[in-house]
């Protein structure tokens, strides 16, 4: 009886494992910034946020060391997107809002970047989004290929007001984000990394009367290395829009990703063997102890059939 019931309580402990291995560890942490698990930003635009966001900037030592706080890179980045947004003929999204986006900094060691986004208003708002001010809205950003922290307001522009100025200024963010590290850095040209670090900005609100959210993305409409690294010589700007970016990555990255030989490295969470692993030595177990009962009851049988026939230390 003591031997059922132990092999009851571990298959009830097998159980009980293979139910608790099911559920899904964290995603892999930011490695800039621990407690940012998410792969992409969200923040409001618009002044309101600043005491928000006050007590919610991420804290590392790599922080001071990528983030490039260079008043010369930061006025030229305003001219230049100035500049571009103002040669922009024209907005397709319906929000009437233009991104531009350059990368600050650039280690082609570790594949950690700094990148820098201003939101202007090129047009008036239409369909949707008319009547909205920009401080209405929600950005969101992600680059695929890299891991991005949360964003930082780096100046403020007029937000509150939904009447158009050609080309106003609304707000200005920047991410510490870091590249894919399965991709081989040292084959990577400008060219492709023009391609990986395009990002995707989707822009949302509330409707005041159904109480739901509507969007529309940027992507047709984000002015991409206008200044910084990966800039082309002769344009204002490259208008890679999101899609096409996401569409020659795939190549791109799977020629470029560094190879791993088959067997060495678990690239996913096992919950397979750790199933397998508790079945195998539940198996075992049963096993193990079916035997060494059998052993002792044959000792003590042939213990008791010796002391039957008189026999001294003999069969």
């Amino acid at each position: 009886m003591l031997r059922y019931n132990v092999i009851i309580t571990i298959l009830l402990l097998a159980i009980r494992v293979s139910l608790a291995s099911k559920v899904h560890p964290p995603g892999r942490i930011d490695l800039l910034y621990p407690h940012h698990r998410r792969h992409y930003t969200r923040r409001e635009i618009g002044v309101i946020i600043d005491n928000k966001l006050k007590n919610k900037e991420p804290h590392s030592s790599l922080k001071s060391n990528y983030i490039v706080n260079n008043q010369a890179s930061n006025t030229t980045a305003r001219q230049s997107c100035a500049k571009a947004v103002e040669s922009y003929p024209s907005v397709v999204n319906p929000s009437g809002i233009v991104a531009c986006y350059t990368i600050v900094s650039w280690d082609n060691s570790t594949g950690i970047f700094q990148t820098d986004i201003r939101l202007y208003q090129k047009s008036d708002s239409t369909g949707v989004f008319l009547g909205y001010a920009p401080s209405d809205f929600t950005m969101a950003m992600s680059i695929p290929q890299a891991t991005l922290s949360a964003p930082r307001i780096t100046m403020n522009g007029s937000t509150f007001s939904n009447n158009s100025a050609n080309g106003r200024f609304l707000q200005g963010f920047e991410n510490i984000g870091q590249l894919n590290p399965q991709i081989t850095l040292s084959k990577l040209t400008e060219s492709d990394l023009r391609i990986l670090l395009v990002p995707s900005i989707v822009l949302s609100a509330r409707n005041n009367t159904t109480q739901g959210f509507f969007g529309t993305t940027l992507s047709s409409d984000t002015l991409s290395y206008v200044a910084g690294k990966f800039v082309q010589a002769n344009k204002p700007f490259t208008n890679i829009t999101f899609p096409e970016a996401a569409a020659l990555s795939g190549p791109l990255v799977s020629s470029l990703s560094k190879f791993v030989l088959p067997g060495t490295y678990i690239k996913v969470f096992p919950l397979g063997l750790i199933i397998t692993s508790s079945w195998a030595a539940l198996l075992v177990l049963v096993v193990g102890v079916g035997t060494v009962g059998r052993y002792r009851f044959r000792q003590h049988y042939r213990r008791r059939i010796q002391r039957a026939r008189g026999y001294n230390n003999k069969l």
